[in-house]
This record gives structure tokens, C-alpha cells and sequence, in this order.
């Protein structure tokens, strides 16, 4: 499938994504109108996928050999020596939650067109359960099973308490909706976990069992549920945001009950431009060999793969010199250098942009004169 590990994408995030199952919530646009009417704006209303989420089995959905096929041309040494099949077979059983919504952020932030996945189609919301919107599915979900993804999750579920990792969530939700981007979250408690897509945020006024929340991030869910509690491709809803009190820090989503006051395993993991880079820079730093030359080209393509801007530097030397990388968040270009241990630094040495091919792209000056950290 083209531009095939551009899945790794924004995916980085909680490796065994498991189905959570949810209570039957049916919401209406008069509970909350002025909600709705954000949400519409931000394109929900055709901007999720037509297909609902939902449990696979051998005898429910044949294995794909066609899919693990690509799964095995795109594992490291180490991924294809231990147990690759029941790896590939343990994420794609699970759901499809995750390579639902990673279309979902893709197919909106412009990364896909819809009609990629099903011909003809305009928007996300027209797409049907077929053989090839099925086969992205999966390709997407299996994204869960290789390394850099396990990587991202131990360094982001370390390096980050709870009250960080809503910081973070509000932090994301509104420099996204700004930009006019979808994002990635998966959130876990003590028994499950469950991935959706992130589409903005509200302040206002919400109360569940006596507690007050100020905020609401707004969410388009997979596991939408009709009358008859049957797994239905819905959009959004209201029941299925996540609301959080940006004092307290306590969180609380409606439709699974998950609350941070009853729960203290509840974590959430928000995903975007720069936590994809970080997750390409720690795995880049456990896993790369070869010279500066070898880590940048190989720096390139995992950025390229996975929707991030990326370009090759180096000093007047050329290749001879120092070589590394830039990439853009934000839509300022910050070097990653994942031979010397560099994150998103300012530009310390480099004269020339190339390209992996070696053309010229330009010269040392679009690179940021301070790092991601003075400027944050």
C-alpha cells in the first residue's frame, strides 16, 4: 500500500490497544447545542470514518496475508525474531479503534484523501466496511505492533504524571483546533485502553456526580452505540468527550464512565507533531548504528513515514562533515540530530538543507537560532 509506514504516523502512542467497551449513551444536539455547533464547524459531521469499530476473530475476519505481509517488510531484525505472527495477530484481533481514528487525523490534517481509501468518496463519513477500506483498517492497527510505537509509549507514560499528561491533553486540543488539525489520544485505566481522535476544545460549565469541569475536549469515538447497542459508525457525541477541571486536574468521560477520582491507573497519551519527533529520536537513539550519514538518511525516512517534515543538513563539508537532521513543528524548522543527541535544537553548525537525494533545498538560515525548549 502506498507511502506504507506513513501509518507509524501519528499513531505513536500506548502499544496493545485494546477495545473498551462502552455503555449505550445516546445524546442529542439539545443537550449541549453550542457544543454541537463547534464540533460541526470542525468538520465532524464528515470528518469521521463510515465504518464502526469492531472486535475481529479468525472466523469473523480471515487473517490478511496480504497486510502481515507488509507488517514483515517493515519490521526491524529484532521485531522478526520474536514471534512476529501472534504479535500481528494479538493487535488486529483487539479492535480496530486505533487504525480507525489514525485515518481519521490523516484524512483531516490532508496527509490522505478519502478517496484513497474508497473511490468516489468525498468525506470519510460516505466510506463503507469493504475489502480495501478493511485492508487500511488493519494496516493502521498494526501499527501497534513495532517497536518505535513501544518505545513512545515507555518514554511518554515515564516521563510525564497524570497532571502533565492533561496539561498536555488541554495543551494539544488547543494548539490543534487552532490549526485546524486532528490529533491522536488513547487514554487507559487499570483494565483496558482505547485510542480516538482528538478534534478540539471548549471552556464552559459541566457537572457530573457533583463534580464540576471547565473544560471539554472534543472527540470523535469508533465505539459509537445505537438504540439496539449495536456497533454503529456515528461521529460526534457528546457522551464520549472527555471533560476535565484544569484546576484539579480531574477528568471524567460520560459514556465509559471513567472518572480520575474513582480510578488512579486513568492516564491519557495525546499525539502529535512534536511527540512524533521524540518518539523518532529516542527510538533513532536505541536503535540506530552506521555513521552521522546513516542516521540522518535513515532519521528522513521514519519522519517522511510517519507525516512529519523532515530534511537532511549539513556543514560546509557536506557529507564529510557533521550530517543530521531538521524537522517542522509548529511550522518552525528545529534540528534533530539523533547521531550527536540533539532534540530539536537550534541550529549550532549547519550551512545547507538537502533533501535524501542531496539537492538543495536551502541554506542554514530556516533553521530555528533557538531550540524547541527556549521557545516553549
Amino acid at each position: 500500500m502506498e507511502n506504507r509506514i506513513k501509518k507509524v504516523l501519528s499513531v505513536l502512542s500506548v502499544l496493545g490497544i485494546l477495545s473498551m467497551s462502552s455503555r449505550t449513551a445516546y445524546a442529542a444536539e439539545s443537550d449541549d447545542p453550542e457544543l454541537y455547533e463547534l464540533a460541526y464547524s470542525l468538520g465532524a459531521d464528515k470528518d469521521y470514518l463510515g465504518v464502526p469499530n469492531y472486535s475481529h476473530d479468525d472466523e469473523g475476519r480471515p487473517f490478511n496475508n496480504d497486510c502481515y505481509v507488509d507488517f514483515l517488510h517493515h519490521c526491524s531484525l529484532l521485531e522478526a525474531a520474536y514471534a512476529p505472527q501472534e504479535t500481528y495477530r494479538s493487535v488486529i484481533s483487539s479492535g480496530s479503534c486505533m487504525g480507525i481514528s489514525i485515518l481519521e487525523v490523516l484524512a483531516h490534517n490532508g496527509v490522505i484523501k478519502p478517496s484513497d481509501i474508497q473511490e468516489g468518496a468525498e468525506t470519510l463519513s460516505e466510506i463503507t466496511h469493504n475489502e480495501r477500506s478493511d485492508r487500511y483498517i488493519t494496516d493502521y492497527q498494526s501499527l501497534q505492533a513495532y517497536t518505535l510505537l513501544d518505545s513512545y509509549e515507555k518514554y511518554l507514560l515515564t516521563s510525564m504524571t497524570y497532571e502533565d499528561q492533561i496539561d498536555r491533553l488541554i495543551e494539544i486540543a488547543e494548539r490543534c483546533m487552532n490549526d485546524d488539525k486532528y490529533f491522536l489520544i488513547t487514554f487507559r485505566n487499570q483494565s483496558r485502553a482505547h485510542a480516538i481522535c482528538g478534534i478540539g476544545i471548549k471552556d464552559g460549565s459541566w457537572t457530573f456526580n457533583d463534580t464540576s469541569y471547565d473544560k471539554c475536549i472534543l472527540t470523535l469515538d469508533s465505539n459509537e452505540r445505537d438504540k439496539d447497542n449495536n456497533n454503529v459508525a456515528g461521529g460526534f457525541n457528546n457522551q464520549r468527550c472527555i471533560y476535565i477541571n484544569s484546576e484539579t486536574k480531574q477528568s471524567y468521560i460520560p459514556t465509559y464512565n471513567v472518572s480520575s477520582d474513582d480510578d488512579p491507573y486513568v492516564r491519557f497519551c495525546a499525539i502529535c507533531d512534536d511527540t512524533k519527533a521524540k518518539a523518532v529520536y529516542e527510538y533513532m537513539r536505541q536503535n540506530g548504528s552506521g555513521t552521522c550519514v546513516n542516521h540522518a538518511c535513515r532519521t528522513y525516512e521514519i519522519c517522511h513515514d510517519i507525516g512529519i517534515g523532515c530534511y537532511i543538513v549539513w556543514t560546509d563539508a557536506g557529507m564529510y562533515g557533521h550530517t543530521a537532521n531538521i524537522v517542522n513543528v509548529d511550522g518552525i524548522w528545529y534540528v534533530l540530530d539523533t547521531k550527536g543527541g540533539y532534540f530539536l535544537d537550534y541550529n549550532y553548525c549547519f550551512t545547507e538543507v538537502v533533501d535524501i537525494d542531496g539537492n538543495h533545498i536551502a541554506d542554514g538560515s530556516i533553521i530555528s537560532d533557538m531550540s524547541y525548549d527556549e521557545l516553549h
